[in-house]
C-alpha cells in the first residue's frame, strides 16, 4: 500500500515542508527520535509535505503495521492517509557519542579473585536498524534521549564485560594490553547491539576503578611492574 510519494531529493522552492527542528543543547539531552502526531501537530491532517534530512531517517506506521522507511528527500503523504492511523517517526541516523561508567560499589564486575572493579570509557555507535530500534528499544516512548539509550546500553555493557573481566586476575588485568582488551570487549558486544538494531563503531577504556582497602595490591603490582 504506497501512501508517501517522494517528490524530489532537495528542498526548494517556497513549499511549507514540516521538518524535525532539533533543540540545541547538552549532546545526552539530545533526542534520538521524532513522532508525529504529537502535542505541536496533533492532527496528521495537516501533515502535506516533510523533508527527511540526510542524517535522519523516517519510519511511516498505517494502523501499528510498518509501511515505509525513509531516507533523505521531500515527501507527501498521501490525503486519504492523513488521519490518525499514520505515524511518522524520525529516528537519528548519524554518529552518536557518550561516556559510560560503571562504578566497582555496584559489585557488577569483579576479577577471577572475586575483586571488585569499576570501569569507564567512551563509546561510538550508530541507529543502523531504525526498524528495530524502535521495536526493542524506543517501543512506544514519546521522547527518547541518547542519555536514555545510554542507560539501556548500560545493561548490555555489564553482562558483557562481567564475562570479559572475571577471567583476568587483577594483576592481569591491569597489566592488560589496553588494544587487546578493547577489541575483545568490541567483538563480544557488537553482536549484542545488531539485535537492537545498533551498529558498534568503537568502544574505548579510559580507566578502572577498585576500592580502596584493594589498593594495596595494587601499587604493589605497579611497583613491580
Amino acid at each position: 500500500m504506497e501512501i508517501i510519494k517522494k517528490l524530489g531529493e532537495f528542498i526548494v522552492g517556497s513549499e511549507k515542508l514540516l521538518l524535525w527542528n532539533r533543540k540545541n543543547g547538552e549532546n545526552e539531552d539530545k533526542s534520538l527520535i521524532y513522532r508525529i502526531p504529537n502535542d505541536l501537530i496533533p492532527d496528521m491532517k495537516k501533515v502535506e509535505r516533510f523533508a527527511v534530512k540526510d542524517y535522519e531517517r523516517a519510519l511511516v506506521y498505517q494502523s501499528g503495521q510498518f509501511t515505509s522507511l525513509l531516507t533523505g528527500g521531500i515527501y507527501e503523504l498521501e490525503k486519504k492517509h492523513r488521519n490518525s492511523a499514520t505515524e511518522i517517526i524520525f529516528v537519528e541516523f548519524g554518529l552518536i557519542e557518550f561516556t559510560w561508567g560503571i562504578p566497582y560499589f555496584q559489585n557488577a564486575l569483579s576479577t577471577l579473585e572475586s575483586l571488585p572493579v569499576g570501569a569507564n570509557g567512551t563509546i561510538k555507535l550508530k541507529i543502523s536498524d531504525p526498524g528495530a530500534f524502535i521495536q526493542k528499544i524506543v517501543t512506544s516512548n514519546v521522547i527518547y534521549s541518547v542519555n536514555s539509550l545510554k542507560k539501556f546500553i548500560s545493561s548490555l555493557l555489564i553482562t558483557s564485560l562481567r564475562d570479559i573481566f572475571k577471567i583476568y586476575s587483577l594483576k592481569n588485568l591491569i597489566q592488560a594490553n589496553r588494544d587487546d582488551l578493547r577489541a575483545m570487549i568490541q567483538v563480544k558486544i557488537s553482536k549484542e547491539f545488531r539485535l537492537y538494531g545498533l551498529e558498534l563503531i568503537a568502544i574505548d577504556i579510559l580507566g578502572f576503578a577498585f576500592a580502596p582497602e584493594h589498593q594495596h595490591f595494587i601499587n604493589e603490582i605497579i611497583d613491580n611492574s
